[in-house]
């Protein structure tokens, strides 16, 4: 009997953790697609360093959000959410993830003076600062200038994969089993897949201010390249390419479609 009650409650804590873990996943993609039009914009702006406030997200998973910044648009990013202390006073709690070619806490100690309070490593750090929306700017401003030195190349690293998948292997179950991994880090990074991609007759589209990024259509799955329109434009337009990126789940207004993070193309 004390075994079986066991099992049950173990059973029990199982199934908490799991459905936790799905209501985190959900307010993660909620707050990630409220941001992204805030992201697109500093990009049209020059800044290589985005530096983002989410207004609705709990300072719990802004690390997720700046890892998935970082993840899919290949630059440093810090998100900040608000935060209130015991006496009420409003502050901005933040997480930031980096590249290699940016130290990270380096850029944001030549910013202490901005900051309540800081620390971390090369790749990652938390900080808090002040409500204020003249010292966010102002943050926002000498990070880029710690940025200014990146190149294109630092941006779009060159790209190492893990598992090189057929089309046909591009099912909901795969992708159901990759959100089951989540969340993602430093220590479990998402896996970069390998893909040859046949594209379909709808059209592929230019996005951004200045056309800078891609919409691609499979039959599967879509593919999205945040500066890689350029490469595709080089390679000729290709109809079929070889593909490099992560596969994730895009939730937006209520509907879930499957979606290749571009990496890198080639012909």
């Amino acid at each position: 009997m004390l075994l079986e009650s066991n099992e049950q409650m173990a059973r029990s804590l199982a199934d908490r953790i799991i459905a936790i873990n799905e209501e985190r996943k959900q307010l993660q993609a909620e707050c990630y697609n409220a941001i992204k039009g805030t992201v697109e914009e500093c990009i049209a702006a020059g800044d290589k360093v985005l530096v983002i406030k989410a207004d609705e997200a709990m300072p719990g998973i802004v690390g997720l959000l700046a890892g998935n910044l970082k993840e899919e648009y290949g630059r440093p990013a810090v998100v900040f959410a608000p935060k209130a202390d015991v006496n009420g006073v409003l502050h901005w709690v933040g997480s930031a993830r980096s590249i290699e070619a940016f130290h990270m806490l380096n850029a944001i100690t030549s910013c202490s003076d901005l900051l309540e309070r800081f620390g971390g490593h090369k790749l990652a750090a938390g900080l808090t600062i002040s409500a204020d929306d003249v010292v966010f700017e102002e943050f926002r401003k000498r990070m880029n200038e710690c940025a200014s030195d990146l190149t294109d190349e630092d941006l779009n690293p060159t790209c190492e994969w893990d598992v090189e998948l057929d089309e046909s292997e591009i099912t909901d179950d795969l992708y159901a089993q990759i959100d089951a991994l989540e969340p993602f880090g430093s220590e479990a990074p998402r896996p970069v897949v390998k893909i040859r991609v046949k594209l379909v007759e709808e059209s592929h589209r230019f996005m951004g201010d200045h056309d800078q990024h891609i919409k691609l259509f499979a039959e599967n799955f879509s593919l999205v390249g945040f500066n890689l329109a350029q490469r595709f434009i080089d390679l000729g337009l290709p109809q079929e390419f070889t593909a490099y990126g992560y596969l994730k789940s895009n939730c937006y207004r209520g509907k879930i479609t499957k979606e290749l993070s571009l990496l890198d193309l080639c012909a």
